[in-house]
């Protein structure tokens, strides 16, 4: 078998461009580019039987959106859960102490190697309010919190900006079971807290 050969050709804080020369199955010499980014961390945080999202403008895309809180595996983070619990506090202000890892995805497998992990936080701290802001690396961050079972139509009316937060709102749904009454609970006791 042939030797491959990855090369950085590109660098940024928050990615690198590699090319990787390879062989395939059929020892034809192909060569393929992609981003070289950081794991990183979804949560969906939960308070009673509401979802609690970030409203936020990416540039990007040009669009106001919904969020969950998240974000980069540092090398300061012993683990994933680690980088979950950080991540919360540092996007929202709260903290949980009941976590449950819902899974893992790869959300572009053809654009980059990045892999996400998804975690539910059980937040015990009754939320009186709806609506507040707290500053994060990009800015202010508007919180809000919305009814879970507004979620499949927040996803279904476009108003998150990422495929893979409505993917790990989906995994936690797929825990849930809703009763007569339409409030949603625990199908499974799956929270650890060593994840």
């Amino acid at each position: 078998m042939k030797k491959t050969q990855k090369n950085v050709i590109f660098r940024t804080p928050r990615f690198d461009v590699i090319k990787h020369d390879f062989y395939d199955n059929f020892n034809r010499a192909n060569e393929l580019y992609y981003l070289d980014k950081k794991n990183s961390v979804l949560i969906v945080a939960i308070s009673g039987d509401k979802l609690i999202i970030i409203e936020n403008y990416r540039d990007i895309i040009q669009k106001q959106g919904y969020e969950l809180p998240g974000g980069r595996i540092e090398k300061e983070d012993f683990s994933a859960i680690d980088a979950a619990k950080r991540e919360l506090f540092e996007e929202t202000g709260l903290m949980s102490d009941k976590w449950c890892f819902l899974g893992k995805t790869y959300p572009l497998p053809s654009v980059t190697n990045e892999a996400v992990f998804i975690f539910h936080a059980e937040i015990s701290e009754n939320l009186s309010h709806e609506k507040w802001n707290t500053k994060g690396e990009d800015g202010l961050l508007r919180i809000l919190t919305i009814p879970i079972c507004n979620a499949i139509t927040a996803i279904r009316n476009n108003e998150f900006t990422s495929s893979v937060d409505a993917y790990a709102i989906i995994l936690y749904l797929m825990t849930k079971k809703e009763d007569a009454n339409g409030k949603f609970f625990t199908k499974t006791d799956n929270y650890d807290n060593t994840v």
